[in-house]
């Protein structure tokens, strides 16, 4: 698998790590899931290296999108 990087576009904090803006990171380094990284791209927190340009950050109105759910039921 090729190495994710991506350049934060504003300073966001995810879990205990803050990412600046301007600043380059791997996803692998920090443990990040592509999965991660794709939501930073969505919400326009963050560009990806070899993907389209992100969507301008819009903080109201945000489509969440799931990736991966799971439900369990009471007994």
């Amino acid at each position: 698998m090729a190495t994710l990087r991506f350049t934060a576009n504003e300073d966001f904090k995810h879990g205990p790590v803050t990412f600046e803006a301007g600043n380059t990171y791997t996803a692998e380094k920090y443990g990040l899931t592509e999965a991660e990284v794709s939501a930073f791209w969505d919400a326009g927190w963050a560009e990806v290296e070899g993907w389209d340009k992100a969507p301008a950050r819009q903080p109201t109105g945000v489509t969440v999108r799931a990736q991966d759910t799971t439900h369990k039921q009471g007994a």
